[in-house]
């Protein structure tokens, strides 16, 4: 682009002198005009065209360079973008990652799970195995108790008929000795009638062992009453075991502040042959209340 604009002004200058040397005014007649024209228009034509060319090309290379920059633009954004992408790609390939962390966790556990659930399993069918080999031992025990029971108690039958038939015969062998050895004989139950409202008194049932029990007696009831079981409020002397309760504890007395019970045996031994009345005194703080219902039991037979 330099070099032409510098040939066109050598161009001009030289015509330029020319006119000077001809003519010392810068005017040219009509005349001049066109022979200056006719002159330098062919001269000047190629250029003017290169110069139109030059400006579609400037025209070009701006329009280019302006598409360029906006395609760097572009890019630029693109770049962004993209950028963007991968960081967000970034954090789906860590969520995934943990995802897949968790999930082997998960699986872990639930492998854990089933392991357990199997020992589970096989602790219950120890369990069952057990129980059936229990009750399979509860039902051999049984029978065998039973068995063992029966046989006792035909031993004990035995030896029962075998002191009662040695019994018998002592006695027809011997009547007066067998009345001398049983010595005195004691009533079997308190007397029908007394001064006294408690008295101690030592009875017999049957072929037991005579024991000592408080025979009451009052205006009111009468005579013939047996304490069996007498207790002083607040006291802690009947808790006992179960056996004491069978075959009685205590001091058999007749103060008030004498604890004690006859014992379920003896108890069984003076309701098996008769009916018997039941009669309760309840003592509320230091306020003796009798209860005035008085019940009537039948004995009841007891193996």
């Amino acid at each position: 682009m330099i070099f032409p604009v510098v040939l066109l002004s050598v161009t001009f200058l030289g015509l330029f002198s020319a006119s000077q040397g001809s003519d010392e005014s810068c005017y040219l007649s009509e005349e001049q005009e066109d022979d200056c024209a006719a002159v330098c228009y062919p001269i000047v034509k190629p250029l003017l065209r290169y110069f139109e060319k030059i400006n579609e090309k400037d025209s070009q290379i701006l329009q280019l360079q302006k598409d360029n920059s906006e395609l760097h633009k572009k890019f630029a954004d693109s770049q962004q973008k993209d950028l963007e992408k991968y960081a967000h790609i970034s954090k789906l390939e860590t969520a995934y990652l943990e995802l897949q962390k968790r999930h082997w966790d998960v699986q872990d556990k639930f492998q854990q799970l089933q392991s357990r659930i199997q020992d589970v399993e096989s602790l219950k069918a120890q369990i069952k195995l057990l129980e059936e080999q229990i009750r399979a031992l509860n039902k051999t025990s049984e029978l065998a108790v039973v068995k063992n029971g029966e046989m006792l108690a035909n031993q004990l039958r035995e030896e029962i008929e075998k002191l009662r038939s040695l019994g018998r015969s002592g006695e027809r062998s011997n009547p007066e000795a067998t009345a001398q050895a049983k010595g005195p004989s004691l009533p079997d139950h308190c007397p029908g009638s007394q001064e006294e409202e408690k008295v101690i008194q030592k009875i017999q049932i049957g072929g037991a062992d005579p024991f000592k029990v408080v025979c009451y007696s009052d205006k009111k009831r009468g005579s013939g009453w047996i304490i069996v079981y007498n207790k002083v409020p607040g006291s802690n002397k009947f808790n006992r075991p179960f056996e004491e309760y069978v075959s009685g504890f205590g001091d058999v007395g007749t103060a008030d502040e004498d604890e004690f019970f006859i014992g379920l045996q003896r108890l069984h031994l003076l309701t098996n042959g008769e009916p018997y009345e039941v009669h309760l005194d309840a003592i509320f703080g230091i306020n003796r209340r009798e209860e005035e219902e008085e019940e009537e039991q039948d004995h009841v037979e007891k193996n």
